[in-house]
């Protein structure tokens, strides 16, 4: 489509002026409920292909495309994206999940050799089933894919319940399943701000989880 032409053209721009690491995509996906796309789904879906089948493939076909293009471009560099923190539905918990509520799919990216590193928002706890949901994305990300943790030490100033504890909790317990290959955090401000909570969590990290510096992900590609 014309959309994703001129994605492809502006990264083309971007890859080639710019020496980057890797290009990490974000909200690579449909916006969920309310978004009426019902017209272009009857005029331009395959044959027997649902809605969200046919959103799902607009998606794969654009990330496929973006990494063909770089790969051309740029051989090296890394591509990889942030979905949403749930893959798929997992029983008990009722969380909006990348390939049902927004057609991500980005354990096909991955099949499809079209990513290097995923990092999932799984800012939330054991309640949405944290652990559950980090081993499915391990399982998703398999030895082809570096996986990252995306973490929310942002949810200490918004919610009373989350302490630097709370993100120490997370970071040992992504430190127990294999293929797991750390964490990011959403976001530096409040890993390096000025408020109590972060110059705790700061504290916590340098002292008993980070004493060592933190490897950088595109540094398991060298």
């Amino acid at each position: 489509t014309a959309s994703h032409a001129f994605l492809i053209k502006l990264y083309r721009e971007l890859v080639r002026k710019y020496a980057f690491d890797g290009i990490q995509l974000d909200y690579t996906r449909y916006p969920g409920k309310g978004f009426n796309d019902t017209k272009a789904y009857a005029t331009r879906k395959q044959t027997n292909m649902s809605l969200n089948q046919w959103r799902r493939n607009n998606i794969n076909t654009f990330v496929n495309s973006l990494y063909s293009m770089i790969a051309e471009e740029r051989p090296g560099m890394i591509v990889g994206s942030a979905p949403i923190g749930s893959y798929k539905p997992i029983e008990p918990w009722k969380n909006a999940t990348a390939y049902e509520t927004f057609q991500q799919d980005p354990g096909q990216w991955i099949a499809d050799g079209c990513h290097d590193m995923i990092v999932p928002q799984m800012y939330w706890g054991e309640r949405n089933g944290f652990s559950t949901h980090m081993k499915a994305w391990a399982e998703v990300a398999g030895s082809n894919c570096t996986l990252v943790v995306g973490l929310a030490p942002y949810k200490m100033e918004t919610e009373r319940s989350w302490t630097p504890d709370s993100i120490a909790s997370q970071i040992a317990k992504t430190r127990t399943i294999p293929g797991v290959s750390g964490v990011c955090f959403f976001r530096a401000e409040h890993v390096l701000g000025n408020s109590h909570k972060s110059q705790q969590l700061y504290k916590t990290l340098r002292d008993k989880l980070f004493r060592q510096p933190a490897k950088l992900p595109w540094d398991t590609f060298e």
